[in-house]
């Protein structure tokens, strides 16, 4: 059975995830399609030519995603890997060297985006790269196996020690270094093959152990996730009838007794005297706005019957101003014997003087009061001519 690579252990390419449909379930990928990563395992997700560490991301975190693949690493400290070389004997056969090293990961994206060279082919290569090495048993036979062990030991400790061994993210150590007989290789490999096979059925025993655990929290993270989203589903739809119904009785009061008549929160008794206020609370509101209406609309009606009067009263006193100035000036007329022969213009001149109003204003008696007679001693011809002249002198002067 060949050895597990390292320390690279797992590498998966991932498929793409479907865009979530309207009201779907969210964009995440399924557990299963992720290596499990157990103690002293970390997994490293390539997301357009970019490679990040997983830190505990949960499976819907947009680097899990949009990731195309995935590797697992094995980051235990002194991970020891062992390197077996067959170095060429003097009498046509070999010398089994192995040689182990302790490998510690530091950087497990450094040692994706390096390609993932396996640890065991890289340290073997290193050691190929000193010849001595390989050319160092042809001095020997098999039976010189002692004196081989002694060299070898001191070329790969002085070659370590000048070159030191290593890889992109991983340090490397040299542990030891070891020449085999033939012997001890058929029980080495016998003995691999039996560590091998029990490593392996432990191993599966302790992933089945660790897969059944990543199972129960994966439900539990599930089911909490799905207890969330009802939580907030419901809320959303409290929330929404809520504004509904705001909106529903906004501005009715009628409206919100019922509502709470249906919803249960109030009785059949307290919703009949609920609405029974809200009608006499309408019809007293109604009277109080009747009342302030009737009383705008009466004191409009004493302003205007106020301006009115103020009104009639300045006419009043301004056709009085008028006709007393007009009754002075026929009284002055009078007194220096003018008006003798006007008497027959006496009325006409006082409707000109007052207009239509004259006749409701001025009594009979006091026509008779201002009407002129002519002074002794004067005739009709010399109060002809005085009006005569005064007509004159008036044209004379609206000219």
């Amino acid at each position: 059975m060949a050895e597990q690579q390292y320390p690279v252990i797992e590498e998966r390419a991932l498929k793409p995830v479907p865009p979530r449909r309207f009201f779907g379930r969210p964009r995440g990928r399924d557990s299963d399609e992720l290596p499990v990563a157990l103690a002293g395992r970390r997994r490293v997700y390539r997301t357009r030519d970019q490679y990040v560490l997983d830190t505990d991301m949960p499976l819907d975190a947009p680097t899990v995603v949009e990731a195309s693949h995935v590797s697992l690493v094995d980051v235990t400290a002194d991970t020891e890997v062992v390197v077996r070389l067959d170095i060429p004997s003097r009498d046509a056969a070999h010398f089994t060297l192995q040689v182990a090293f302790l490998c510690t990961v530091h950087d497990p994206v450094a040692v994706v985006a390096a390609g993932g060279v396996d640890a065991r082919a890289a340290l073997s290569a290193y050691l190929k790269g000193h010849q001595r090495i390989l050319q160092l048993g042809l001095d020997f036979d098999l039976a010189d196996i002692n004196h081989v062990r002694r060299k070898l030991d001191a070329q790969i400790r002085a070659y370590a020690t000048v070159e030191p061994p290593g890889f992109a993210g991983t340090a490397v150590a040299l542990a030891g270094v070891e020449v085999l007989t033939p012997g001890q290789v058929a029980e080495l490999g016998e003995a691999t093959r039996s560590h091998v096979v029990a490593t392996t059925r432990l191993t599966h025993e302790h992933d089945l152990v660790d897969l059944r655990e990543l199972h129960r929290r994966v439900r539990e993270a599930e089911d909490t996730r799905h207890t969330g989203l009802l939580d907030a589903m419901r809320r959303d739809h409290a929330r929404v009838e809520l504004r509904r119904t705001t909106e529903a009785v906004a501005g009715d009061p009628a409206a919100a007794l019922t509502l709470a008549h249906t919803s249960g929160e109030i009785g059949a008794k307290d919703l009949a005297d609920g609405v029974r206020r809200l009608h006499e609370s309408k019809a007293e509101q109604e009277h109080a706005e009747q009342a302030v209406r009737w009383q705008a609309e009466r004191e409009d009606r004493q302003r205007a019957a106020e301006w009115a009067r103020e009104d009639r009263h300045r006419e009043q006193d301004i056709d009085a101003r008028a006709f007393e100035t007009r009754m002075a000036v026929v009284g002055e007329l009078a007194k220096q014997g003018h008006l003798n022969m006007l008497n027959l213009r006496l009325d006409k001149l006082i409707e000109d003087v007052l207009g239509k109003a004259a006749p409701d204003r001025v009594a009979a008696g006091e026509r008779r009061e201002i009407e002129p007679t002519a002074p002794e001693g004067t005739g009709a011809d010399d109060v002809v001519e005085a009006q005569l002249m005064e007509d004159e002198r008036n044209t004379r002067v609206e000219e």
